[in-house]
């Protein structure tokens, strides 16, 4: 009987080491699946976050074109209006923004032919 105690405590011992590595090894295993779960997370959701910021960037250049070209606009629109208020000032009279323009050119041209610049 003492026998036979002796040899149940050994196979109790080999059972309970073996499951003790199995225990080990299968922690490891969970370990590992579960990191390599979270860096495939961490991607998915960084390359999300690349695309949401590129997306966004996108908009907001679009948006600072059409008010880069709304204020040109305005400004072109203003300049045109003082144009023709300093013409109406200086020759007693308005006149359009081609004359104004052709006006310029001449003086320009004038300009570079006495070399004042």
């Amino acid at each position: 009987m003492d026998d036979l105690l002796k040899k149940a405590k050994r196979q109790s011992k080999k059972i309970i080491k073996g499951a003790s590595l199995e225990a080990a090894e299968l922690t490891k295993k969970i370990a590992l699946d579960v990191e390599e779960t979270a860096l495939v997370q961490i991607k998915e959701m960084a390359a999300a976050i690349r695309q949401e910021v590129t997306d966004s960037k996108k908009a907001v250049d679009a948006e600072l074109l059409e008010y880069k070209k709304q204020r040109m606009a305005d400004i072109d629109e203003q300049v045109s209006a003082l144009v023709v208020e300093t013409s109406k000032k200086i020759l007693g009279q308005a006149i359009d923004i081609r004359s104004h323009e052709e006006l310029v050119i001449k003086a320009l041209e004038d300009a570079k032919r006495s070399n004042l610049f």
